[in-house]
């Protein structure tokens, strides 16, 4: 197995652990900026009629984030550390990008179809287009950070 070259490792940190820490930011300012329009508490669980459970916006916003970081952080340490092949690295970064890009656009989703609306349990049912688009465009970000990570330098002969 081998260590990531040292020059590589700016760009493991910015694909490992900066863009998808800017996934999660800029998700949860959008949805601050829109806490005039949201109810309170807001929405944070929907069934198969509607919505069954509510939070305050804090607690939406703190679970997202704090989950989102986390696992942003552990995926970071296993691309950056403990000398993996260019595959595991390749896959710690696919998958923090994904999850970041997976729960940001989740959290803009549950705010989104709550913008407006006086009360959590008038808000719209969860669209599931909505939620294909989010899979589809985080499988997307995640295919594409992994894409720009370096392979493994050739070895000597």
């Amino acid at each position: 197995m081998t260590a990531p070259a040292r020059d590589s490792r700016g760009r493991i940190i910015a694909l490992a652990v900066g863009a998808p820490m800017l996934l999660i930011a800029g998700a949860g300012t959008l949805v601050l900026s829109w806490s005039a329009r949201l109810p309170d508490p807001v929405a944070s669980h929907w069934g198969l009629h509607g919505v069954n459970g509510t939070s305050s916006l804090a607690a939406l916003l703190g679970v997202s984030l704090v989950i989102g970081t986390l696992l942003t952080v552990l995926l970071g340490g296993i691309a950056l550390f403990g000398g993996q092949p260019a595959f595991t690295r390749r896959m710690a970064v696919a998958m923090s990008t994904w999850l970041a890009a997976f729960l940001g656009g989740m959290l803009i989703v549950t705010a989104w179809i709550q913008l407006d609306v006086a009360d959590a349990y008038l808000a719209r049912d969860f669209p599931l287009g909505a939620i294909g688009i989010v899979v589809l465009l985080s499988v997307l970000l995640g295919a594409g950070a992994a894409a720009l990570m370096p392979a493994d330098p050739v070895p000597a002969a």
